[in-house]
């Protein structure tokens, strides 16, 4: 590794050339089966071509511009993610340690609105990851991750995963709020039941805590749904996206719900997130990414089947496709599993390019 770069990782010594679908190459030729996928980045695999179209297309009109002007991609997206997740607003940033960081400062300036600016502490859970900065950092109190960055930023109070009795135990009146990834990572891919879930939303609703789920690795479809936490039937209030939301382009989103029209007054624009939005918050390049596709907010669009179809006499209508009459035939980016519910229905993974590259919209033919 070159003495330029900071060794703050230990690499292999192993470098990649390109990559197609799942797989890796290296200057070589050798392919390589990527099952780390960047760490939960890749979720459309590499070199996705509708993905490689909407980047190229996007940095040859606007690259940034900032957040000083309307961005009417970034709105385009904004409004299709709320309409296929819990969220009546969303905030974009650049990286999942980011949306955590925001994540903080909405559950402050939310209990502060509400004229109670001493609750401020989080309660989070042993074996968590939130990120690399100081204060996610901090949430997690990794003793191996913390070592040499000390003091820990102070508001965090941990306790033990899956338990309730100790979680309720730590609720003060200075409690703001609940941290919990729905899937762990770092702490051994450990899985928060439903009923665990369920209990943490009824704790958070009997204390008027806000609940902040950290789906930046678990969500955006690694668990066969959009977010993880859809398995359960719980919404939080508060989420942290990333990842594998850009596909491998560097972007990150906090979703919030509950007290959104307080939070988000737009006759005090950017009052919470002051210092949060600089930089790259308005690059059009990342919202041309999102905004772009052809993705039907909620389900709805082309790849929802037709709800009613002619066949019947005189063109009388038959029922809809999906029985044995008709089969879906999807594009590259559903067969992959897309993130955003393009399709309405269920779906078997297929290979992961069913289609030829390029080909980007689904039909439904009969069998």
């Amino acid at each position: 590794m070159s003495d330029a770069l900071m060794p703050t990782y230990a690499r292999a010594e192993l470098a990649f050339e390109r990559g197609h679908g799942p797989y890796l190459f290296d200057a070589e030729g050798r392919r390589y089966l990527d099952f780390a996928a960047g760490i939960a980045v890749n979720s459309l695999g590499h070199a996705h071509p509708h993905l490689v179209a909407a980047l190229s297309g996007q940095a040859e009109k606007l690259w940034h511009c900032s957040n000083l002007y309307r961005i009417p991609e970034g709105e385009r997206l904004a409004e299709r993610l709320c309409a296929a997740s819990f969220a009546e607003r969303v905030f974009f940033c650049n990286s999942g340690a980011e949306a955590l960081e925001c994540s903080f400062k909405t559950v402050r300036r939310y209990h502060d609105e509400r004229g109670e600016p001493d609750r401020y502490r989080i309660v989070t859970l042993t074996g968590a990851f939130h990120g690399r900065t100081l204060a996610t950092l901090s949430a997690a109190a990794n003793p191996k991750h913390l070592a040499g960055f000390m003091p820990a930023v102070e508001g965090f109070d941990q306790v033990a995963f899956d338990n309730m009795n100790e979680l309720r135990a730590a609720i003060t009146p200075e409690t703001a709020a609940v941290l919990i990834e729905p899937v762990q990572g770092e702490g051994g891919i450990r899985v928060a039941s439903p009923d665990y879930l369920k209990a943490l939303r009824q704790v958070c609703d009997e204390y008027g805590l806000l609940l902040v789920f950290d789906e930046v690795q678990c969500g955006v479809g690694r668990t066969g749904r959009f977010f993880a936490h859809e398995a359960a039937g719980v919404a939080p209030d508060v989420m942290a996206v990333a990842k594998g939301l850009g596909g491998g382009f560097p972007v990150g989103r906090l979703p919030d719900h509950r007290g959104g029209r307080r939070l988000h007054d737009r006759r005090q624009p950017r009052q919470h997130l002051r210092r949060q939005s600089a930089g790259h918050g308005g690059r059009q390049r990342r919202a041309g990414r999102g905004a772009g596709r052809r993705l039907p907010a909620a389900g709805r669009g082309d790849c929802r089947p037709p709800a009613r179809t002619p066949g019947g006499p005189g063109g009388a209508p038959s029922r809809r496709p999906g029985g044995r009459a008709w089969r879906r035939v999807c594009c590259s980016a559903c067969a992959a599993g897309w993130p955003i519910p393009r399709c309405s229905t269920p779906f078997a993974p297929r290979a992961f390019w069913p289609s030829p590259p390029g080909t980007m919209s689904c039909a439904w033919r009969r069998r």
